[in-house]
């Protein structure tokens, strides 16, 4: 499925484990339960998604554009988010534990109550996101109301 046009596709409930959606256009896609694990993602358009309660476990997402998606109890331990966009979008109750983060744009997006423990967040850009009630990579809860 490597550049597949999958816009605004529903994958609720979907095994996507091991899929290749390199590149793929995922433009206002839903998903809802769906399995990444170890899923190929790179450079893959998820601007507008809908991804709730899925599971994104060691999933390659290297230059993944979230822009503006809405992420809600999403996993994404030990995942690659390397140069990954998510600026304006709402990550609350994220799992990150132990992602590679670096260099990732989180302008403006919403972290709140995200859990970032552990994870690699060299030059990460972070201007105006909410980060209240975050787990920090040092295991601190950042609390600014």
């Amino acid at each position: 499925m490597a550049k597949a046009n999958l816009i605004e596709a529903n994958f609720s409930y979907a095994n996507l484990s091991y899929a290749n959606l390199y590149a793929a256009e995922l433009i206002g896609a839903y998903f809802y339960q769906t399995n990444f694990y170890k899923a190929n993602l790179i450079e893959a358009h998820l601007a507008g998604i809908y991804l709730s309660n899925a599971s994104l476990i060691l999933a390659n997402l290297y230059r993944a554009d979230f822009g503006f998606a809405k992420l809600k109890k999403v996993n994404f331990p030990d995942a690659n988010l390397r140069e990954a966009y998510f600026r304006g979008t709402s990550l609350s109750n994220a799992i990150l534990i132990r992602a590679d983060l670096r260099g990732a744009d989180f302008r403006g997006a919403n972290l709140n109550q995200t859990n970032l423990t552990d994870a690699l967040v060299d030059q990460v850009n972070l201007l105006e996101a909410n980060l209240n009630e975050t787990i920090m990579p040092n295991g601190k809860v950042n609390y600014n109301y």
